[in-house]
């Protein structure tokens, strides 16, 4: 079986505000026990378990159409993508604020990721013709997706030869 590449952009300034935080909270914890040893371990494993509880509880939708990707359930995939994107449209301050919320530093959005994912399941369901209308309004939430336009252009050239035959 063939693994589907992915691919993880981060940002160098979430990175730095993510690192700020983990610190952030190592001070806290030796501010309150008096130890810098203890401010360390203790908070290090309050940083760990309250970033996963929150990357496991607001990005479930996200990590669940990743795990259906990876087993080529496609049409579970797009489900949890589109229940994904839902989610961060409704509360897009959690994504805007990902450091944050999730201590997430990527560069994409999960509203992006979302609707890139879904055109991805579409295309590989061989529902061309929808990938595309996802594409594009991917594009009209950021012109600067990478490789968006490109795309684009290669599903439209590829229904046109279609509906040429």
């Amino acid at each position: 079986m063939e693994r589907t590449k992915v691919i993880r952009r981060r940002s160098w300034l979430f990175e730095l505000l993510v690192c700020l935080e983990l610190l952030a909270v190592m001070g806290a914890w030796w501010g309150l026990t008096g130890s810098w040893l203890a401010g360390i371990l203790f908070g290090e494993c309050f940083y760990l378990v309250l970033a996963w509880t929150l990357r496991l509880s607001l990005q479930r939708h996200h990590r669940r159409g990743m795990r259906l990707m990876r087993r080529q359930d496609y049409e579970g995939a797009l489900a949890a993508f589109e229940e994904s994107f839902r989610f961060f449209t409704k509360y897009p301050w959690i994504d805007r604020y990902r450091f944050l919320t999730m201590f997430a530093s990527s560069a994409l959005s999960y509203q992006q990721m979302a609707l890139n994912n879904q055109g991805f399941c579409l295309l590989c369901m061989g529902r061309d013709a929808q990938a595309l209308e996802v594409f594009q309004r991917l594009r009209e939430i950021n012109e600067n997706y990478p490789n968006i336009s490109m795309l684009i252009d290669i599903i439209q050239k590829k229904l046109a030869e279609e509906t040429s035959q």
